[in-house]
């Protein structure tokens, strides 16, 4: 059928699947770039975000340790202590709300996307290491909170009491900074492939 055409009719079909060739090359090419930017912000959005909020949680429990030996100490004014104690309570009270943002915004067992990689890949026991993480972080706070306040009113100045629930806090935070760094391998893995 081309043979039969004249050579300039061969030049203006050319001219005219040119463009169109190229602008479906630049459409699959813009929804192929639009996929591998959703993938990641999935990535960001899914494993970033919580490790950092992990890691200013377990800032936070750092935080109380030392404002808790501060509290103990007789060097403090009432005032001081006053202000002392409202810093204390906020930076607890924010503490839990990272825990619980997590658990109802990044916990792994909500992400059916990232169970079913970790089922293949045989690595279901990420999970259960921040699973037995937050209960230990749940135990240690409930223990720490019983105690926390005979210390704060001024009750008790013996801190070492809530020092092995902190510790345990502290942990269950480092646990789950670095289940989730895994999780953030597995999914980085996942998008790239």
């Amino acid at each position: 059928m081309l043979r039969n055409l004249k050579f300039f009719w061969k030049l203006m079909l050319l001219a005219v699947i040119t463009p169109v060739a190229v602008m479906i090359t630049s459409a699959l090419a813009f929804y192929q770039s639009n996929q591998i930017k959703l993938e990641f912000d999935n990535l960001y959005e899914s494993t970033l975000i919580p490790i950092i909020n992990l890691d200013r949680g377990n800032l936070n429990q750092e935080r109380l340790v030392s404002m808790l030996l501060q509290l103990a100490s007789d060097h403090l004014s009432t005032q001081e202590r006053a202000n002392m104690v409202q810093t204390f309570r906020q930076v607890d009270s924010e503490m839990t709300s990272i825990v619980q943002r997590y658990e109802e915004e990044w916990q792994s067992s909500q992400n059916n996307a990232l169970s079913a990689r970790l089922a293949v890949l045989g690595r279901g026991d990420l999970q259960d290491r921040e699973r037995n993480a937050l209960a230990q972080y749940h135990s240690g706070l409930t223990s720490f909170a019983v105690k926390r306040d005979l210390v704060i009113d001024g009750s008790s100045q013996n801190v070492s009491v809530l020092m092995p629930d902190l510790k345990r806090i502290g942990e269950a935070f480092d646990i789950l900074v670095e289940v989730n760094q895994e999780f953030a391998g597995i999914a980085e893995q996942s998008a790239q492939s």
